[in-house]
């Protein structure tokens, strides 16, 4: 067990963890859960005197920390924010960091307009906040902290933003604004936090997808994976609505063109991983084109759930034999009057019950699934060629009708067992 002068403990505890442990690999120690001035380093020297080895270890650790303070005085001292940015390339084809910084403010005023009434509720007039937060997110990039410090960027932000007297809102935005980093990451604990990392997510998914920097293989220099699934995340968390794929085709309008259908098709590919259901019951809720994740996520519970029962795999034959007789989603609207066997009327008012009824994608997809009975009594009593177009054409239509209501929810042809 070795110490360091409690001086030290000014500077930020994440820069002294971090210089602990990544540069000497040595523990941190805390009390009531605050970081004290010791450390624990193990050392495979066999002695009857460690004074030697705690005193060569305190000496290496303080000439570390001793940097640490100087890097954080000398920060302090001058201005924290974004003009040096205006001179640091963040990709020859999107310009600097200050105007990466510009297009995510624009994003940012753009998602909070869908959530006015919960930033105001939560952080009250946001505009200016917004604004401050997102265009000192980066300032940090500019510290000697930040760059003897790299794994700390947004960490260290908040807390210049902080010491120079930022509002609390901004002070945690900018420190969250990376959030989630990782599979077991917290994320970020305010919906005016989530607002400003998603909206940094979302902006370096449509530069980089426009600048052609698109992941391949194994292969994604610039983690754009973890920026898909940390918006998938930040939604589900903070259960936001919000139409994505409708969202990302009005903001790519503003960077070079690009395919952005493959953008959406990158991030909502990313809910295979989400989920431990099988494979086909993702992409069969993917085909039915629904913008919105938390849509998408709740609809692939659902019929999750509802494919994991022991008596689906007997029962859905009936739904896959409905569904592949759909050629043509372009069919006419089913008239009652040309129904001539009872069959008929029993199935179309036993539909209208069902999307009467219909409430959650579980309760939907539930009603829709209850019609197995009156499917297949419509089966064995009805020919749907019928020899009169008219009639053969209104049948396609019942069908069809059927079909189309699934596909509100899922491509049920999509779910292979």
């Amino acid at each position: 067990l070795g110490s360091f002068e409690e001086e030290f403990l000014e500077v930020p505890s994440e820069v002294i963890i971090t210089s602990m442990k990544e540069n000497q690999r040595y523990f941190p120690v805390f009390k009531d859960n605050k970081l004290a001035n010791g450390f624990v380093v193990v050392s495979n020297a066999i002695t009857q005197d460690y004074s030697l080895i705690i005193k060569g270890n305190e000496k290496v650790l303080r000439a570390r920390l001793s940097d640490a303070m100087f890097f954080w005085q000398s920060d302090l001292a001058h201005e924290f924010g974004p003009e040096k940015l205006k001179n640091i390339t963040y990709l020859k084809e999107l310009g600097s960091i200050y105007e990466k910084e510009l297009r995510e403010l624009k994003v940012a005023k753009k998602l909070a307009s869908n959530y006015d009434e919960l930033l105001k509720k939560e952080v009250g007039e946001y505009a200016a906040k917004l604004e401050r937060a997102v265009m000192l997110s980066k300032a940090d990039l500019t510290t000697q902290m930040v760059y003897e410090f790299t794994e700390l960027q947004g960490v260290m932000g908040g807390y210049y933003a902080a010491a120079k007297g930022e509002n609390e809102n901004v002070v945690t935005a900018i420190k969250e604004q990376y959030l989630p980093s990782g599979e077991a990451s917290a994320l970020p604990s305010t919906i005016f936090s989530s607002v400003v990392a998603l909206a940094i997510k979302l902006e370096t998914l449509i530069g980089l997808f426009s600048a052609g920097k698109i992941p391949s293989g194994n292969k994604d220099p610039y983690a754009l994976r973890r920026a898909a699934n940390g918006v998938i995340k930040i939604i589900q968390n903070e259960n936001l609505n919000l139409d994505i794929a409708a969202f990302l085709r009005e903001t790519a309008e503003g960077y070079a063109k690009f395919d952005v259908e493959a953008l959406i098709g990158f991030i909502f590919d990313r809910l295979y991983t989400f989920f431990d259901v099988n494979p086909s019951v993702v992409k069969a809720c993917l085909a039915s084109k629904k913008g919105d994740i938390l849509a998408q996520c709740e609809a692939i519970e659902a019929l999750g759930a509802i494919c994991a029962a022991d008596d689906f795999r007997q029962n859905f034959s009936t739904f896959k034999r409905l569904a592949n007789i759909i050629k043509d989603e372009n069919f006419s609207a089913v008239d009652e009057a040309k129904f001539e066997n009872e069959s008929e009327k029993k199935l179309n008012d036993a539909f209208k019950a069902a999307v009467k009824a219909s409430g959650s994608y579980n309760e939907r997809l539930k009603n829709l699934f209850g019609l197995k009975a009156a499917i297949d009594e419509f089966f064995d009593n009805v020919m749907i060629n019928a020899e009169d177009e008219l009639v053969r054409k209104n049948r396609l239509a019942l069908v069809g009708q059927i079909y189309a209501e699934f596909l509100k929810i899922a491509d049920i042809k999509e779910i292979s067992l």
